[in-house]
């Protein structure tokens, strides 16, 4: 992955990665879905669909485009934060409770970040305003 994203934009990286994986995973999908009695209805297949493929593609297409920017180290310390956000978005959007295990999991997350930036000296913050216009003219 770290040669493609060299050789080509994050939009072919994603592009390609996606094709490929529903390729390889379209078969053992219709094999699940015919071992199971599902009633979804043609409105509930293109909400899977648009979920599947329009989120999901852009999710990874925003990814890629970051570790461009800040290059794949950073990323990856931080893309432990999505586990962080689902929690905290579950209960405010949902309003599910969190358990005991979930903060503790919290807790982990955030001091292997603070610990990674502390042993890396990374300042993640430093150049937020130039990268962030640097994606707002890119998606323009």
């Amino acid at each position: 992955m770290a040669s493609a994203m060299k050789r080509f934009s994050p939009i072919v990286v994603t592009f390609f990665a996606s094709f490929w994986g529903a390729l390889f995973l379209t078969p053992v999908g219709l094999w699940n879905l015919s071992s199971v009695n599902w009633h979804i209805s043609w409105s509930g297949w293109l909400l899977i669909l648009y979920m599947g493929g329009i989120i999901t593609g852009c999710a990874n297409l925003l990814f890629l485009y970051g570790i461009s920017l800040i290059g794949s180290g950073k990323a990856a310390i931080f893309s432990n934060m999505s586990l962080v956000f689902g929690i905290l978005l579950s209960g405010v959007i949902l309003g599910e409770r969190s358990a005991w295990y979930d903060c503790i999991g919290f807790m982990l997350v955030l001091t292997g970040i603070v610990c990674s930036m502390l042993k890396n000296n990374l300042r993640p913050l430093r150049n937020i305003k130039v990268q962030f216009d640097h994606l707002v003219n890119y998606v323009k």
